[in-house]
């Protein structure tokens, strides 16, 4: 019974440190200009094929605080988080936002079609994703009227 109520896309083995990694992060220099995050390894390779080459995979859904210090330690001008469109991957964009939005990074969320993920995704639904991301900004008590006001 590997799986016994969940569906999990790839299986991490009892003990790995998952958490406390960032698949990629070797290969991306310091300060560099953008960095985008996945959540899957596959999302980062097929990112990487399609030209994005900082692209790096949080490894599941949620960004850890461990892994929020390693992007810090790259010194990035724009993190762009390009998580899968299913309930999980939008909370985990909003909350990764979050997080790295207070530790003073640019962030903004890319959003695919219901659906999809940046593994199965086209070039141009990547691309125009990319291009339409919304910055996040943050600003607890504005947040929490818009919030209020809105339901």
């Amino acid at each position: 019974t590997w799986l016994p109520d969940e569906r999990k896309k790839i299986l991490m083995p009892p003990g790995s440190q998952a958490a406390r990694a960032l698949f990629g992060y070797d290969w991306v220099p310091e300060g560099v200009g953008q960095i985008i995050l996945t959540e899957g390894v596959f999302d980062a390779i097929r990112m990487w094929h399609l030209g994005y080459g900082t692209t790096l995979a949080t490894l599941g859904a949620h960004l850890t605080e461990i892994q929020c210090s390693l992007v810090k330690r790259k010194c990035p001008g724009r993190v762009i988080l390009l998580m899968d469109s299913d309930a999980a991957g939008h909370a985990a964009a909003i909350m990764g936002a979050r997080e790295l939005a207070s530790s003073l990074i640019t962030v903004s969320i890319a959003s695919l079609a219901s659906g999809f993920d940046p593994g199965l995704a086209s070039a141009a639904e990547i691309q125009r994703a990319i291009s339409m991301a919304k910055p996040v900004t943050l600003d607890y008590g504005i947040e929490t009227m818009k919030e209020a006001h809105h339901r």
